[in-house]
């Protein structure tokens, strides 16, 4: 026989009131959701105002002819405001382009006390950025400079900025990898190789979505080996639908290339983006016709002589390494293969009853070339479509161990105006070079009178051979 014992009233009191909270809804409960999709409508359609802040502080890693290194401080300073239009696919489904007008684009840049202030020019303000085969910027208004180049090519690309949302649904505090892809495109690489950066929803807080990117990678940037240490934080907005704001630091290390310097720097990018609050901006209107957006663009940069005595264009992956009183000096560059050099002496006069024939110019060149000479393969004289006379010889010989082939141009016009071109490359480098030469022959322009002091043929003795023994190890 069981004795069941009757509840305390204070119990029962308390279960009562249990049963009545657990029977209504939870009004002092959190009812958001724990779960969000994070998906921007920059992809879709639309026209945007950039902002970009771009800070950097450290020093340059110079490697001279000696083997040594100088080390000079560099701090610079970019601004950049434009007008963009929302990506689109091209006609091949396979590529994304972007047009933007630049309404700001001006940096100032210190190395040690020297500033330079490259800007954008008016003329060359409508820029279509494409994604094809290599990413690009051109302008269907003309060839940019490569100080233009490097003024717009920045880390940060905002044609890939929603490229940092997670992908699905997230949750407050959870993290996800960046993987080699993303951070290949947003800053700008060559490639990626190991990587560790992760993103992470920190809080959402008054529709603000908000972000933390943290890692390190290594990869290849311009042909060389670089590592990067990354922290970033960026926003959301979850009524607008795309990230509104961004400021990353970025610590690089970047090993010295064949045409540019490495260095050991610090910067800081801030980058803001709002919708535009009318229709088309007149910046963009202008430029957003048909045959502007789908413009192919060519791959050309126009380069114009310190002393401005000559222009011409070229394939971007030369490199001018040096421009002085004497003479310019260009390298063809991809990857981290050294294919070529240009040198050209300075443009001069010489006395209208002079008369260089074919012959001449060919013992000067055996002259100057010396125990390197071979053998002469080639020999031409015609004129181009701008009218200036052009000779053309072809030589082989040997530098060391290495089999060589110089291009010698000699161009001239009928004000007595004549300047010289050395092409240099090492035999096997044909494909490579793949006619590096014509575009700069073609298009190039004398621009005033030079010196009569001057000799028209002055070809050095020892010319610079486009890779060395040394050089020719891979970086």
């Amino acid at each position: 026989m069981k004795f069941f014992t009757i509840p305390h009233p204070t119990f029962l009191f308390f279960l009562f009131i249990s049963c009545l909270v657990s029977s209504v809804p939870p009004l002092l409960a959190d009812t958001g959701p724990k779960n969000f999709r994070l998906q921007s409508s920059r992809k879709t359609a639309g026209l945007w105002q950039v902002r970009a802040l771009l800070k950097v502080k450290g020093k340059l890693k110079i490697k001279l002819e000696d083997g040594q290194h100088h080390e000079p401080s560099v701090q610079a300073k970019s601004k950049l405001a434009y007008d963009e239009k929302s990506p689109v696919m091209t006609d091949s489904g396979e590529t994304f382009r972007i047009l933007r007008h630049y309404n700001l684009a001006q940096a100032e840049i210190a190395v040690d006390r020297k500033t330079t202030t490259p800007v954008l020019r008016p003329e060359r303000r409508t820029i279509i950025h494409t994604t094809a085969k290599e990413p690009a910027y051109f302008s269907p208004q003309g060839p940019l400079t490569r100080d233009e180049l490097d003024l717009i090519d920045i880390p940060g690309d905002t044609l890939f900025l929603e490229d940092l949302l997670p992908v699905g649904t997230i949750e407050v505090g959870q993290t996800w990898p960046l993987s080699g892809p993303v951070l290949k495109r947003w800053l700008r690489l060559d490639d990626v190789g190991q990587a560790k950066v992760n993103a992470r929803l920190l809080s959402i807080k008054a529709g603000q979505a908000h972000f933390e990117m943290t890692g390190h990678l290594t990869g290849m940037a311009n042909g060389v080996a670089t590592s990067m240490k990354l922290l970033a934080k960026y926003q959301f907005d979850l009524g607008k639908k795309h990230i509104t704001r961004l400021t990353m630091d970025i610590q690089e290390k970047r090993a010295p290339g064949f045409a540019e310097p490495g260095f050991d720097v610090l910067a800081r990018l801030h980058l803001r983006v709002s919708q535009a609050k009318s229709g088309m901006p007149s910046s963009i209107a202008e430029v957003a016709a048909p045959e502007v957006w789908e413009t192919t663009g060519q791959p050309i940069l126009e380069f114009q002589s310190q002393r401005g005595d000559f222009s011409m264009l070229h394939d971007p992956r030369w490199h001018v390494i040096l421009d002085n009183d004497h003479t310019t000096m260009l390298r063809l560059v991809h990857g981290n293969k050294l294919i070529a050099q240009c040198n050209v002496t300075r443009p001069s006069t010489f006395p209208s009853q002079k008369s260089q024939t074919l012959t001449d110019f060919q013992n000067e060149i055996r002259q100057a070339l010396g125990e390197h000479f071979g053998e002469f393969v080639e020999a031409e004289e015609s004129q181009l479509e701008s009218k200036l006379n052009k000779t053309r010889i072809v030589v082989l010989g040997t530098v060391g161990n290495l089999p060589i082939c110089w291009t010698y141009y000699q161009l001239s016009n009928t004000q007595n105006q004549g300047t010289t071109l050395v092409f240099t490359y090492e035999l096997g480098m044909e494909e490579d070079f793949s006619a590096a030469d014509e575009t700069i022959i073609q298009s190039f322009t004398f621009l005033t009178k030079p010196n009569t002091d001057q000799n028209l043929t002055a070809i050095p003795k020892i010319p610079d051979t486009a890779r060395s023994e040394d050089s020719a190890k891979t970086r």
